[in-house]
């Protein structure tokens, strides 16, 4: 398995925890993500997850947009807002059927809160066909999906 980290700005987390900003998101998607641990201290900078592949077909994961942070407030799920990607996205990673993969997140700054209920979001291509990972001429076919991680909490 392979690592990569992928990163996004801790105030943009911060700024969607407070403003409780919603996107819609796909359920029941047959990719399991697991972090590492259930409780995090936001100095320690980032969340580790694996995503598991339940699918019976490859799912692509592209670099941006990729991941991001939902908050739990007032008992409700909200996003934060997904990166701006520039030109092109480009490919990051396929997932075979089966196969796993490492990856981590930037944690948010819980300044002047006690805690943050979180998980981490990650958005899934279908049917993607371009270069070799890292190529800036990907174009895939089918719509995207997010799957959601287990909950953790951010001190």
């Amino acid at each position: 398995m392979r690592a990569r980290k992928i990163r996004a700005g801790s105030l943009v987390f911060a700024l969607a925890c407070i403003a409780g900003m919603g996107i819609a998101l796909a359920d029941d998607t047959g990719i399991n993500i697991t972090t590492e641990k259930t409780e995090y201290r936001s100095e320690s900078g980032s969340v580790k997850y694996t995503i598991r592949n339940g699918r019976d077909e490859a799912v692509y994961i592209l670099a941006c947009p990729a991941a991001f942070l939902e908050f739990k407030k007032d008992g409700a799920w909200s996003g934060a807002l997904e990166p701006q990607c520039g030109a092109a996205p480009f490919l990051a990673e396929k997932i075979e059927p089966g196969a796993s993969l490492e990856a981590s997140l930037l944690l948010p700054s819980v300044d002047g809160v006690d805690s943050v209920s979180c998980r981490v979001a990650q958005r899934f291509y279908f049917e993607c066909a371009g270069d070799a990972p890292g190529s800036a001429s990907v174009t895939c076919s089918r719509q995207t999906e997010v799957a959601r991680s287990n909950d953790f909490t951010v001190k």
